[in-house]
């Protein structure tokens, strides 16, 4: 039997196993280390009743079949990387991932500005909603009242401004909820986030419950007592005192809920801005190096199949010399038991060997 350079078969095979275990551990492949991990194994517990030549055959055997396996995978991979369709493709991907990058730095230069001058367009726009909506209510109310009695029609103004002003705080809550969302989408937009961040409905007090709970105030006087004209005028000044009354509490809603919607957005788009970040650049560096394994794989990779050639030849030193002799590739190793066990001459010079399937 050969050995290489003369080494001991035991220390041979036992630096042949080791060797071939860290390349199936370096390409990441766990079914040939665990299989030649329970032949490592099952050899120790069978050390008695096999000698030194004998296990070194077993291994061999068995890292033949690992190599051969190792190196199917480097010839696949290198006419990948080989491919001038796979190069070209990576380039573009890498050409694109280069261009969310840059726009994502300038998205994240430039979003707490916009973020800035979207929250003062917005409080502005209330403030000038807050300041034109009543003089609109009121002429509406002039006009209601002018055409009733409030000595006789008293429900069906109360019932009119009731209504009037829960619209009014509804389309004031609305107008809050669109522009956040805008801004919301504007900040996706320029942070190139898969999606815009889903606002929630303001913590507000509904429109019909603000309104409820409002002073009350009779909108007319006894009959008798002021003419119609008068009794119209106490009715104006009434509904002046409600939507007075109305505006400064709607007022504190629409501040605590702008408040409250746009530290959200604030906190939510800052984290976005970091997670996408942190994963576009992750993306360019592995785009990166599978472009640099491209154009450099192929020698690399010849290298490492010339390292598993070099263990092909040290495994082959301890098969015997004649091919004939060279029991199949099993993958794993030979079961090996004495030939007594087997029901043959006890006497008999020899080993009964039995191979099991390849698992």
């Amino acid at each position: 039997m050969q050995t290489t350079q003369g080494t001991h078969p035991a220390t041979a095979a036992d630096e042949l196993l080791e060797l071939t275990l860290d390349r199936a551990r370096d390409y990441d492949r766990p079914d040939l280390v665990n299989r030649l991990g329970k032949m490592r194994g099952q050899l120790a517990e069978l050390a008695a009743g096999v000698d030194d030549a004998e296990a070194g055959q077993i291994v061999a055997r068995g890292a033949l079949r690992a190599l051969d396996s190792l190196d199917t995978d480097l010839q696949t991979r290198h006419a990948t990387l080989a491919d001038p369709a796979y190069s070209a493709r990576l380039r573009a991907e890498l050409a694109n991932v280069r261009a969310r990058s840059e726009r994502l730095a300038v998205g994240t230069r430039t979003w707490r500005p916009t973020f800035d001058r979207a929250a003062a367009e917005l409080e502005a726009n209330l403030r000038f909603q807050l300041r034109s909506r009543p003089g609109t209510v009121l002429a509406d109310a002039e006009q209601a009242i002018n055409s009733h009695d409030p000595a006789k029609d008293e429900a069906v103004l109360a019932d009119w401004l009731r209504r009037r002003l829960a619209f009014e705080a509804d389309a004031t809550y609305l107008l809050l909820h669109a522009e956040v969302r805008r801004l919301a989408a504007e900040l996706a937009g320029q942070l190139g986030l898969p999606a815009p961040h889903r606002v929630a409905p303001a913590r507000v007090v509904a429109p019909d419950a603000l309104v409820a709970g409002l002073a009350p105030r009779p909108l007319h006087t006894p009959e008798g007592i002021r003419r119609l004209a008068g009794r119209r005028a106490d009715a104006l000044a009434a509904v002046r005192a409600t939507v007075d009354e109305f505006l400064h509490v709607l007022t504190g809603q629409l501040t605590a809920a702008r408040y409250a919607l746009l530290s959200d957005l604030h906190r939510v788009t800052a984290e976005s801005a970091t997670t996408q970040f942190v994963a576009v650049a992750a993306e360019l560096t592995a785009i990166g190096a599978a472009t640099g394994l491209a154009a450099d794989g192929p020698a690399a990779i010849a290298e490492q199949r010339a390292a598993i050639n070099a263990l092909r030849e040290r495994a082959l030193a301890l098969l015997p010399e004649d091919p004939r002799e060279r029991a199949p590739r099993m993958f794993g190793f030979r079961t090996v038991l004495p030939a007594s066990s087997t029901g043959a001459d006890p006497g008999a010079s020899y080993w009964a060997e039995s191979y099991p399937a390849a698992a």
